[in-house]
């Protein structure tokens, strides 16, 4: 079966659910396919401020990543700048249809970000980073500056927001759609039959009709 991972290299949860999605392709055996996307775009879509602009939701976001990432054994230190402009990146990614490679390139910038502190809005730090992995920097870089790198991530970030992504990271497999790496579980039991929304008291609650009452417009006045 098929699924699609959609990522942003700003995010410290898909960081997260990057380096988790090897154990649930093992598990699932879904063939994976990660799609960069611009999470401001996201944000801009549904009228949001990014979490690290928050200052409350940075302060739980913060220690939330903490928990988890000691918990699962991820390494992850502070990122040099955050927010930070991803868009070379993302790029880079985008324009890369060799999936294999795709993968070396959100490996080797993932990591960059989250591991080793690398300010990959510099392009220096994108071709370190990609150099460093084996990879043709320049010929990278090169594709990523290009205009066609460039209208491929708005035409990923469109088509993501057309499914009804609002976030990252996001799976998607058939109609359902999985929001961070905590939903995997769900989509675990999904593949094996076991999916709790099919439940009677579930489909109960997916089908009903929300609106709100005559008091909650009278606050807004």
């Amino acid at each position: 079966m098929n699924a699609t991972f959609y990522f942003d290299y700003i995010s410290p949860y898909a960081y997260i659910g990057w380096q988790k999605l090897s154990e649930l392709k093992d598990k699932t055996g879904l063939s994976i396919e990660p799609v960069p996307v611009l999470f401001a775009g996201l944000l801009r879509a549904y009228g949001q401020i990014g979490p690290a602009e928050h200052p409350a939701k940075q302060k739980w976001m913060q220690r939330n990543i903490a928990r988890k990432c000691e918990e699962m054994g991820i390494t992850i230190k502070a990122p040099r700048f955050h927010p930070f402009n991803p868009l070379l990146g993302l790029r880079i990614a985008a324009e890369e249809n060799d999936i294999q490679q795709r993968h070396a390139i959100i490996d080797a910038l993932m990591n960059a970000v989250w591991q080793e502190q690398k300010h990959i809005s510099e392009e220096a730090d994108v071709f370190e980073a990609l150099e460093k992995a084996g990879l043709d920097a320049n010929a990278l870089i090169k594709q990523g500056l290009g205009k066609s790198a460039s209208e491929q991530l708005k035409k990923n970030t469109n088509e993501a927001i057309e499914k009804g992504v609002f976030g990252v990271p996001t799976i998607i497999v058939g109609n359902d759609l999985f929001f961070g790496q905590d939903d995997y579980r769900y989509l675990e039991l999904l593949l094996e039959n076991k999916d709790p929304s099919k439940s009677e008291q579930a489909q109960e609650w997916l089908s009903s009709k929300w609106q709100a009452s005559s008091m909650r417009k009278e606050m807004k006045k």
